[in-house]
């Protein structure tokens, strides 16, 4: 691979750069002959200069001066301001900033001296500038397919763009070129400009210009027309201060002597011919002004022995200069070569066969043994331009190429070479060098795959990557990858440029703009959660250190679904959590149930009793009608934990809402008053549920005085039933419901309604807001429970000051299913001649069943554990029409005992009795069609109604 430089070679340059070169010399000597005079022990109190040096320079003008990737100043300038003071002994500190705060800082005398400025008449009457030591040419780039240019007269009235305080800039204005200018403040900006649209033409230096469009990547801008005047770059101060500019002219002269001047050169620049370091044009030069000044001596005979010591001294100090030549040549690995193209003889140095493994007497000095060790694959192209730079136009010879080394590994070079010429100006000698770039051929191919692996990342993420720079007012995106097209519709290149307003819509482009304001001016990091078009985005953004522009990087995750998913975790989280409520609920209330419904049982039956046995006008039934009262209290609220629990054991039946709601209306009417109005709006085709009957008064009774509670004085609460099926679609926006088809019952009132606070805990159990001693929390906790309990879910809606409306979903039963219930006959029109087995564990309850049941008129056998209930079974001669069990025993339930005792007796009726069943007779709560049960405490009454049914059944 050949990596070849063309720098501007018309004559007409090449002609004013050799003259250029010998005036160089000759300043040189003029200007250390005049600072010579100055004595150096002065210098530093005659107030021109600082004990720091403050050396200004632009920031942006590679390669010149500019800071690298790594944050460091860098550049040719830069590098040899460094020497100079190294070699001159002078603190100095490099301030670059843009061109024109460079100029103003040295004008108000806030830098010393400026490193780099071009040479123009006018900048002369007020600045002292030094020897040059580069020229650069500015060009005039051009958008593709721009109209040719002929010379700069070809922009007259264009619009031009040009860096402000520039060389070029202060020429358009000398010479009224145009008005439509657009200013810039660097010369990455400027050709930015003009690859974005704006401008016709713009006027930068040719290096930096070149610079710019390869690391932007400009692919639509190139230069047009020929190359403008070359111009003098030189160190400058201002006017006046001539000690502080004599020692920089000094360490200058000096880095020419010893060859870093040229090493710096070659390392940033390239070379369009040596720049003296040729011992020849050194011995040239020197005669130029030696041998005048011998013939002048000698013709005024003042010949004189302070003369020849000065002599004598000047040929040491260039016996010096040689030498330090020769050790610069060589510690900078730098390979000499000298063609003579009419004798076909080549001069290679010794350190141009060091670079390729051999000694001095290794290599003959042939050019076969040049071409013979290049790279097959750089032979062709590296001879082309050999050749090119050996024929009109006389292109100046650049190129990079392998050589094989003496190891048989191949070393990258760069090759650089300008020819001499004869008086019939036809080329006689051709000298160059050689420069191991072996090492800078790694570092770039590394950093090339960097870049391409940067590239391909940018390419491929799934992440959202950029770097933009910010303005108070605007964000520009500098660099972006290309996923955007997901989000926004462009790929990374298309908004490559674009202010965040053209992205996005006003508001969300000026909260962005306004945060990445804030990371850059504040320097932390920042972290925000974002919605864009439906979707949920995480973005941490964090500022880029550089003087010179506020810039930041940051990337973007789509976290949309790890947010649904998340919220899906805490949907799961809050039902594990209400499940687990429950299962604590259910537990407690079946303890309190079996326990204290058994201790309620006692109280209300034998209450009941006494309750008989006193006369209408006895004083006492008052006292026991309260006992009883409360007693019955005490099981609705047992009853309603059980419900909540969905632990209560119900039967359930085919029925009609509109028919099973039509019932309980009047009721309804009588618990809310007569200052609000219910109103019952039925649909009609109802479909059917199928539920305990005594689930739905509770459920209603419920709603309807929670409805009440909530209306301060009059209102309304309307009851409706409706059909409504749900799809997949909408249940997985709702959280709970199920698809299917569902009868509604809605409870809906104008009351003072709730606020989400409340709403959050309306079902849990205990909770309330209403005042101490006004309700238990329990109401609509049983709702829930009950709802749940029949496989339904519940929904609500409710602002404060507009009410509420409570929906519940019911399953539609779908079977047609006959309900087949029993009537039971009158107690007192039957002849009781039946025996009942009374079994339970509690003595007290044991005594009190007996005694209802013989008022009741059965003959009674008790048993107070299930062991002897099976002796007396087997000892009992006569027939056991019906066995009364408790459910829950130590030794044995109730349901294992009645599976013994039918084995005994197989007609044998069973009546179970419990305060909680624990499921041991029914599944979730639902009782079998066969089995028949009685839920303590019960009244005499319930108890006759009960051991009928069963004994009839």
């Amino acid at each position: 691979m050949v990596t070849m430089t063309y720098p501007d070679s018309s004559p007409n340059v090449l002609r004013q750069l050799a003259r250029w070169k010998t005036s160089l010399f000759i300043s040189t000597v003029f200007w250390l002959l005049i600072f010579s005079i100055v004595p150096a022990a002065d210098a530093g109190v005659t107030g021109s200069e600082k004990k720091q040096i403050i050396v200004g320079g632009e920031i942006n003008y590679p390669p010149y001066s500019y800071i690298d990737r790594k944050g460091e100043q860098t550049g040719f300038s830069v590098e040899l301001t460094k020497a100079i003071a190294r070699v001159m002994g002078i603190d100095v500190q490099i301030r670059l900033t843009s061109w024109p705060e460079a100029r103003k800082a040295l004008d108000e005398g806030r830098v010393d001296i400026i490193l780099g400025m071009f040479y123009s008449e006018d900048r002369a009457k007020i600045y002292d500038f030094s020897p040059p030591f580069s020229i650069n040419s500015d060009s005039i780039f051009a958008r593709r397919n721009s109209p040719a240019v002929k010379s700069i007269e070809d922009l007259r009235n264009r619009e031009i763009i040009v860096m402000r305080g520039e060389v070029m800039h202060d020429y358009i204005i000398k010479h009224h070129l145009s008005d439509r200018l657009l200013l810039t403040d660097t010369p990455d900006e400027a050709l930015r400009l003009l690859a974005s649209g704006k401008g016709d033409y713009a006027l930068v230096a040719q290096m930096p210009g070149f610079y710019w469009i390869k690391e932007l990547k400009l692919t639509n801008i190139n230069t047009v027309g020929p190359p403008l005047e070359p111009f003098k770059n030189c160190f400058v101060v201002k006017k006046g201060n001539t000690v502080l500019l004599s020692r920089f002219v000094e360490g200058l002269n000096i880095l020419n002597q010893t060859g870093e001047h040229r090493i710096f050169y070659e390392k940033w620049l390239g070379v369009l011919e040596p720049v003296g370091t040729n011992y020849k044009n050194f011995v040239k030069y020197a005669a130029a002004v030696i041998v005048p000044l011998l013939i002048l001596l000698a013709g005024s005979l003042l010949w004189t022995r302070t003369l020849r010591i000065m002599v004598a001294q000047r040929t040491k100090e260039l016996q010096k200069s040689e030498e330090s030549l020769s050790r610069a040549v060589n510690a900078g690995n730098v390979g000499i070569w000298d063609w003579d193209l009419r004798t076909g003889q080549i001069f290679f140095s010794p350190q141009w066969k060091k670079q390729i493994g051999f000694e001095d007497h290794e290599i003959a000095g042939r050019y076969e043994e040049w071409e013979s060790r290049l790279h097959p694959n750089d032979l062709a192209a590296t001879v082309a331009v050999l050749k090119a730079s050996l024929a009109p136009p006389w292109h100046p010879y650049n190129v990079e190429f392998r050589m094989r080394h003496k190891d048989g590994s191949f070393r990258w070079i760069l090759s650089m070479g300008a020819l001499e010429f004869d008086e019939q100006n036809q080329p006689v000698r051709m000298m160059g060098s050689h420069i191991d770039i072996t090492e800078r051929k790694k570092t770039e191919e590394a950093l090339w795959e960097s870049n391409e692996m940067f590239s391909l990342f940018m390419q491929h993420s799934p992440i959202y990557i950029y770097i933009k720079e910010v303005t108070p007012t605007q964000s520009i995106v500098l660099q972006a990858s290309d996923n955007f097209q997901v989000m926004i519709g462009m790929t990374g290149r298309e908004i490559v440029g674009k202010n965040m307003a053209e992205l996005f819509s006003p508001e969300f482009a000026a909260k962005i703009t306004a945060d990445d304001w804030a990371v850059v001016s504040n320097g932390e990091v920042l972290k925000l959660d974002e919605e864009l078009n439906g979707r949920s985005y995480s973005t941490i953004k964090f500022p880029l250190v550089r003087e010179d522009k506020n810039l930041l990087a940051g990337y973007t995750i789509d976290i949309t679904d790890r947010k649904l998913a998340e919220e899906e975790r805490k949907k799961l989280q809050d039902q594990l959590q209400q499940a687990q409520r429950m299962e604590s609920v259910g537990r407690l209330a079946g303890g309190v149930a079996h326990d204290f419904n058994n201790m309620l049982s006692i109280i209300l039956g034998y209450a009941d009793m006494s309750l008989d046995a006193l006369q209408p006008s006895d004083p006492l039934r008052e006292n026991i009608q309260e006992i009883i009262s409360a007693g019955q209290r005490s099981v609705n609220v047992v009853r309603q934990l059980l419900a909540f629990a969905r632990k209560q054991t119900v039967a359930p039946k085919i029925l009609d809402l509109k028919d099973s709601v039509e019932d309980i209306l009047k009721m309804l009417r009588r618990l809310i008053g007569e200052d609000i109005d219910l109103l019952w709006k039925p649909a009609s085709d109802l479909w059917l549920v199928k539920m305990d009957l005594s689930q739905i008064d509770q459920l209603l009774a419920n709603l309807v005085i929670n409805a009440r509670d909530a209306i301060k004085d009059v209102g309304k609460i309307t009851i409706e039933t409706a059909n409504v099926a749900f799809d997949m679609s909408y249940c997985e926006s709702h959280r709970d419901f199920l698809p299917g088809e569902y009868v509604q019952l809605t409870v809906s009132d104008d009351g003072c309604g709730m606020d989400k606070e409340i709403l959050a805990n309306i079902f849990e159990p205990f909770f309330t807001t209403k005042e101490l001693g006004k309700g238990t929390g329990l109401g609509l906790a049983t709702v829930y429970g009950i709802v749940k309990q029949n496989n339904g879910f519940i929904k609500v809606d409710s602002e404060p000051g507009k009410g509420s409306t409570f929906r519940i979903y019911l399953p539609r039963h779908q079977a047609a299913e006959e309900n087949t219930e029993m009537t039971a006959l009158p107690v007192e029109d039957l002849t009781i001649v039946e025996t009942v087995l009374l079994v339970e564990d509690e003595k007290v309850i044991l005594k009190l069943g007996k005694i209802m049941l013989e008022r009741l008129g059965y003959t009674v056998l008790t048993a107070n554990t299930p062991d002897e209930a099976i002796r007396l079974s087997r000892e009992h001669t006569g027939e056991i029409h019906l066995l009364i069990t408790d459910v829950i025993m130590p030794e044995m339930n109730g349901r294992d005992l009645a599976r013994q005792l039918t084995i005994l007796y197989p007609k044998l009726k069973i009546l179970f009795m419990s305060g909680y069943t624990a499921n041991v007779i029914e599944q979730h709560g639902v009782l079998d069609k066969d089995i028949h049960f009685i839920q303590k405490p019960f009244s005499r009454k319930d108890l006759a109604f009960k051991v009928r049914e069963a004994l009839s059944s």
